[in-house]
């Protein structure tokens, strides 16, 4: 999140939507079994991406700001999460762990399109509009069908 990945790179640079802006909570108000918990996390190493993303000392609130329409284009990441992360030559059917797992991050990238159309409705329910980058994403009928539909990129969510 405040780095860039080693396998995706990408250009560094300053954003300044409005739309995706999120800030960390008050540290009086994180429960201290959760600093704990994290506390004592911090002395192990994961792997290469345990030198770009060095655990911090700020917490967010995922209620205080959920998912929603940003305008971003996260069609590079999702992309790089399936082909790259997810294991290939398991079917959706499968009896195997690796099967489940894929299943699993189908559902969340589900999860998070059906946020994203939501965030289209909201927009145009409150009268907000679109910048002109958004303009290709501006009705929840097609995004939906797009996102979620049988004929759709992610079919099996």
């Amino acid at each position: 999140m405040l780095a860039s990945c080693e396998y995706l790179p990408q250009e560094l640079f300053e954003c300044y939507s409005e739309t995706c802006e999120i800030y960390p909570v008050d540290d009086d108000d994180v429960p201290s079994d959760i600093k704990e918990v994290d506390f004592d996390e911090h002395d192990f190493d994961i792997d290469g991406w345990g030198r770009w993303d060095m655990p911090s000392e700020d917490y967010y609130d995922t209620q205080q700001f959920p998912e929603a329409y940003t305008g971003y284009d996260g069609s590079d990441v999702w992309k790089f999460i399936h082909q790259r992360i997810c294991f290939a030559g398991y079917e959706y059917d499968d009896d195997h762990w690796k099967a489940d797992y894929n299943k699993a991050v189908s559902g969340l990238h589900s999860m998070i399109s059906a946020q994203i159309v939501r965030g289209i409705q909201d927009r145009i329910t409150t009268g907000e509009g679109f910048s002109e980058d958004e303009q290709k994403w501006n009705n929840p009928v097609i995004e939906f069908e797009r996102r979620l539909g049988p004929r759709g990129e992610t079919p099996l969510a």
